[in-house]
């Protein structure tokens, strides 16, 4: 019997040993958790003062007072409302593709038809616009701090009315209002480069991209004088915005720091709809510092690719597809970084690739221009400088000079694109069945 006691009781002591280590191994446990989240927190603030101390605005309150217009000054944001208010949408979808690449093909009398009922409805709309994009000044009425911002499809409706207005001023024959309607259009989607948030940025190339596909439909539509050539030339030089991908980062970069740093925000994000085991694995992701951990390790990676931003052009990319990589190579513990991290790489390209089709269509205008003057195209590039052109332009993704080349009727200003391999001006196929594989950023003037 004593000898049972004896046994009971060295379990008991056995017990109460392993629930006392197993008590000292969750104290040590919290210790590391706690000086795990303190750490991060702290690199995390002084990550966040490392960006202060570099120039970067890291507050929202700042961002919203840094975008900002003189007092007593047009907005021309309230002009631009305004003919969103007033704008009809068009009773044929066909109508607002005719801003794409038509060449010299006639539109048919159905769908000028359709196109002039489109602009006869939308003359308030259009008034408006045309007031606008001659205003200096322009601010949006954003809040960051809500996360309001411009709506963007509204300022796309408004850019390609004045676009299918330029076309349809050009099949009238009216080379001097087409030129007037396309400089407006670009001025109008220029109207979003001073807002920073990097999805308004975006929009901006975007619908500058629809500018610059329109430029080259009228052009082989209608012939402009040399002053209206060098109208749309300047328009176009003007608003060539080479690191808003960068600006816009800068506001991503605020937001994330507000994300990062507020508990009740980055809950938010998770939104009304989430199910209970989100919820925890999120509480348990934040409890042992990896919310705060995640945000040092993001805000590097947006302060890398801002930088990236400001390299020369030809540098760019290639420092963004190693940013790239070390993305891919974060550790698999930082689950939710992995998962929300957007392709900055793909913004830079993207941008990369609207720098080369303002280049190319500035130098076609210029070409364009020595033809008037000479009565016939240029053998080289080099002969526009420096009456029509102050230099060459250099191709954003390998640095060297446009390529230009004479067709049978016309020619081509081209850039190689993201592959960097010259592919003698080939144009993007428009139906991606064809069997093109490789392209050019092209701009052709085919007459």
């Amino acid at each position: 019997m004593d000898e049972k006691q004896e046994v009971k009781g060295k379990r008991i002591k056995l017990k109460k040993y392993h629930i006392l280590i197993f008590i000292l191994f969750l104290f040590l446990l919290g210790g590391i958790i706690v000086h795990f989240r303190s750490s991060t927190k702290s690199k995390l603030r002084l990550k966040i003062d490392a960006l202060r101390a570099k120039g970067y605005t890291v507050l929202l309150e700042e961002l919203n007072q840094s975008y900002s217009i003189p007092d007593n000054v047009e907005n021309a944001a309230d002009f631009i409302l305004d003919a969103v208010s007033y704008y009809v949408e068009p009773n044929n979808s066909n109508v607002q593709d005719i801003t794409g690449w038509v060449k010299q093909n006639k539109m048919s009398d159905e769908t000028m038809k359709h196109a002039a009922e489109y602009l006869y409805y939308n003359q308030k709309s259009l008034e408006l616009l045309h007031k606008a994009a001659l205003l200096e000044y322009c601010r949006y009425p954003i809040n960051l701090n809500i996360g309001q911002q411009p709506k963007l499809i509204d300022i796309q409706k408004m850019v390609r009315l004045l676009c299918v207005e330029a076309v349809v001023h050009a099949e009238n024959g009216n080379s001097a209002a087409s030129a007037k309607s396309l400089i407006h259009s670009i001025n109008i989607a220029d109207s979003l480069s001073n807002v920073p948030i990097n999805i308004c940025q975006l929009g901006r190339i975007v619908y500058q991209k629809n500018n610059i596909s329109t430029l080259q439909s009228i052009i082989n539509i209608i012939d402009f004088t040399d002053e209206q050539l060098a109208q749309l030339s300047k328009a176009i030089s003007d608003k060539q915005r080479l690191s808003g991908v960068s600006y816009g980062l800068a506001g991503q970069l605020c937001d994330s720091i507000s994300i990062f740093e507020d508990i009740t925000v980055s809950n938010d994000l998770l939104g009304a709809n989430a199910s209970f085991a989100q919820r925890l694995f999120y509480s348990v992701y934040r409890s042992f510092g990896l919310i705060e951990s995640d945000g040092v390790i993001y805000l590097d990676i947006i302060d890398k690719f801002i930088e990236a931003g400001k390299l020369p052009l030809d540098e760019r990319l290639e420092a963004a597809k190693g940013i790239q990589t070390e993305i891919d190579n974060i550790s698999s513990i930082h689950i939710q970084l992995k998962g929300t991290v957007p392709n900055y790489t793909q913004f830079l390209s993207r941008e990369l690739t609207n720098i080369s089709k303002f280049r190319v269509a500035q130098t076609a205008l210029a070409v364009q221009r020595y033809r008037l003057k000479n009565g016939q195209l240029p053998n080289l590039l080099s002969s526009l400088v420096p009456e029509f052109l102050e230099s060459i332009p250099s191709d954003p993704f390998d640095g060297n000079q446009l390529r230009y080349k004479k067709l049978d009727s016309g020619f081509v200003v081209y850039s190689v694109d993201e592959d960097m391999i010259d592919d003698g001006g080939q144009e993007e196929p428009k139906d991606r069945n064809q069997k093109v594989t490789h392209w050019d950023i092209t701009f052709i003037l085919d007459k």
